[in-house]
């Protein structure tokens, strides 16, 4: 599978362990050494000729930025499909960490063999390439994911001839605040039509303002610091997806689904919860329903954290995953 996969490419690759949890949830469980520290290997990569899954078409390309930055992505679908009836479009850009492609059918099977084209934009924050690329979509630059992201979105729909309407986005954790600064910037449905989110951090300004929150310190280095540079400030205020949408919140048109869990004290749960009112648009004097859902839903686990376990995760997946086919078919209404 000829995409990144975070075998040490980041810009932390010789910090030792620094990516022993990317590593691990691809596949390959290894961590970067020097010649005093030998590496230690661990499992091997699954031949994938004898997984029994079919063969995807994986294609490679890029598109520029806003400013004129030229942005990597790839897509993939069935090697059977000439064209895919839908797409979706995943991201993480945070940390200095790759978009972790994983075993795509783990993840997106359901919609591969349905149809769907899966593409990974590497936008800068993240760790595709080198450290001036994770370092261009931090603090006062964290604006520059957002328009890659957005800029990935186009030129994927364009290339595979794919609508608005049957393109979604996908972000988690801090991939959430992502798509969700992007459906800040774009939520009139003419650039993507559903967002699907796992525990998103979208209550940025906030939380980052606030030093008792367990994160917020040690976040400091990644999305600024707000109480002690007004540069920092501006940024979030502009790119944090809560402080970002119109009052009216995002279009009707746009069907957006969250999962969060009870138990996660990493984007504590309040977060989503306040995101989804705010994407309802229950700001705006003139609503007569504050409590209309307009397409906007979120569901939770009452004893699962920042990642659900094996009990809930297939059927939550499962789940979230038949919305969105049934979305992309019309069979929904909202």
């Amino acid at each position: 599978f000829p995409v990144t996969i975070a075998e040490g490419h980041g810009p932390y690759r010789d910090k030792k362990a620094y990516d022993l949890l990317i590593q691990s949830e691809a596949g390959l469980l290894s961590i970067t050494g020097t010649p005093e520290t030998p590496s230690k290997v661990g499992i091997s990569k699954i031949p994938l000729k004898k997984t029994g899954f079919p063969a995807l078409k994986v294609h490679n390309s890029s598109t520029r930025s806003m400013d004129g930055k030229e942005v990597p992505f790839a897509w993939i679908m069935k090697s059977t499909r000439k064209s895919p009836k839908a797409l979706l479009v995943t991201a993480y850009g945070s940390y200095g960490q790759t978009t972790v492609v994983r075993w795509p059918w783990q993840y997106w099977g359901p919609l591969i063999e349905k149809g769907w084209a899966i593409a990974y934009a590497y936008v800068r924050g993240g760790g595709e390439k080198d450290f001036d690329w994770a370092e261009g979509g931090r603090r006062e630059h964290r604006h520059r994911s957002v328009e890659d992201m957005i800029a990935v979105v186009k030129a994927c729909r364009e290339a595979l001839g794919v609508p608005a309407n049957k393109t979604a986005i996908y972000g988690r954790s801090a991939g959430g605040f992502l798509v969700g600064s992007a459906l800040a910037r774009v939520s009139d449905g003419s650039l993507f039509g559903a967002v699907f989110s796992e525990v998103p951090y979208v209550d940025i300004l906030r939380t980052a303002s606030n030093p008792v929150l367990p994160l917020t310190v040690g976040e400091y280095d990644e999305f600024g610091n707000p109480a002690a540079r007004l540069k920092d400030f501006a940024e979030m205020l502009k790119i944090s997806p809560i402080n970002s949408l119109p009052n009216e919140g995002a279009e009707r048109n746009v069907l957006v689904i969250t999962r969060t869990g009870l138990l996660d004290y990493k984007v504590l749960p309040y977060e989503p919860y306040k995101w989804i009112q705010r994407l309802r648009g229950y700001m705006t004097p003139s609503q007569s329903n504050p409590t209309d859902p307009r397409g906007k839903y979120i569901d939770y686990e009452a004893n699962e954290g920042h990642s659900y376990g094996e009990k809930h995760f297939a059927q939550a997946r499962a789940e979230d995953l038949a919305i969105l086919e049934a979305w992309e078919q019309g069979q929904l209404r909202f």
